[in-house]
């Protein structure tokens, strides 16, 4: 039996502001984000070129390349799965009308920071799965 080794934990972030560091804040659940861990996946050839995206960014069009990722919901903390049905798919895209270099402020569970964007490798999309 081959072992599995998650890759990342992917958490919400209360805020995110183009302008200005946001402020210290009591971390707080939001119902509609959730925690994910996500496994690397092999044997999985999905592509799609032209894909127009829309994010707080802008709109920008992409080419997926390749499955890279599954995530599954997770139980942080004791904090609960709020949808155990609910998994992200995550593939590889390539786009060159994404400007590079934004500086982002987030505050999450970990803390605020300020954080450099530069063009997406990845897109994450609502996904179902099924065990053989």
């Amino acid at each position: 039996m081959r072992a599995v080794f998650a890759q990342e934990l992917c958490m919400p972030a209360q805020r995110v502001s183009l302008t200005t560091p946001t402020a210290a804040s009591t971390p707080r659940p939001v119902a509609d984000l959730r925690h994910f861990q996500c496994y690397h996946v092999k044997r999985a050839r999905t592509r799609m070129p032209d894909l127009v995206v829309t994010d707080q960014f802008g709109t920008f069009t992409v080419d997926v390349k390749r499955p890279l990722r599954l995530c599954n919901p997770v139980d942080k903390n004791g904090e609960g799965i709020a949808d155990p049905a609910a998994h992200l798919m995550c593939y590889a895209v390539r786009t060159r009308t994404r400007p590079v270099g934004t500086t982002v402020f987030i505050d999450n569970q970990f803390g605020n920071d300020d954080v450099r964007v530069g063009k997406p490798r990845e897109i994450c999309v609502p996904s179902t799965k099924r065990l053989p």
